[in-house]
């Protein structure tokens, strides 16, 4: 039976840089009381999928487990926290087809029996179900301190790649994917306070 790998000091830093970035995002939605991006049903759907990603990592003994449970634990959070803080709860054409596409994914993973399979299924699907959550954030960029958050989790996705053993799907598509993914996610929050930054430097030098 192969064996989980052993802990390095990477990560432990993997570790720490993670959980400082959902405590960030967690802190700032009770802060905040949920913002205009987050969606409760999009991060309900987020943490179904991040919970199936998990167990079909830890069957594969995937080296990416840290950011995987880091990343279930958030959206079990944000799904809690969003039922009390998201009044609106609206439910789109979007979150419908992510909810088709995770009982086909279930569907095919437990008829084929391969975890292999269920992992990359269920990542893809995070992926579409993670695409109104995107296009909220490009119409309503978050805060200062959820850029910070999103940095961190940036930080923890490249530092998952450079400590994979191998370039195994089971190792490496997770931090692959959702790095491309919170660079689309970061990007409109980079731009929103670059022009509140640029604007507020025009007004120092006009007086």
């Amino acid at each position: 039976m192969e064996k989980l790998l052993p802990v390095t000091i990477l990560d432990w830093i993997i570790t720490i840089v993670t959980i400082l970035a959902i405590v960030i995002l967690i802190v700032e939605t009770l802060r905040k009381r949920g913002t205009k991006s987050q969606s409760f049903f999009t991060y309900l759907l987020w943490a179904i999928l991040d919970i199936l990603v998990f167990i079909t990592s830890t069957e594969e003994k995937s080296s990416s487990l840290i950011l995987v449970g880091g990343g279930a634990v958030c959206s079990i959070f944000l799904s809690l926290l969003l039922i009390k803080y998201d009044k609106s709860k609206k439910w789109t054409g979007d979150e419908t087809q992510a909810t088709i596409i995770i009982f086909f994914i279930v569907f095919l993973w437990r008829l084929s029996g391969s975890n292999l399979l269920g992992l990359t299924l269920a990542i893809i699907a995070e992926i579409i179900a993670g695409w109104p959550q995107m296009k909220r954030s490009w119409i309503n960029p978050g805060t200062r301190l959820t850029l910070i958050s999103y940095v961190l989790f940036l930080i923890s996705y490249v530092l998952a790649i450079f400590n994979s053993p191998d370039w195994q799907i089971k190792n490496i598509l997770f931090p692959i994917v959702f790095l491309l993914y919170c660079i689309g996610d970061t990007l409109p929050l980079i731009k929103k306070w670059w022009q509140i930054k640029k604007r507020f430097n025009l007004i120092q030098k006009m007086n």
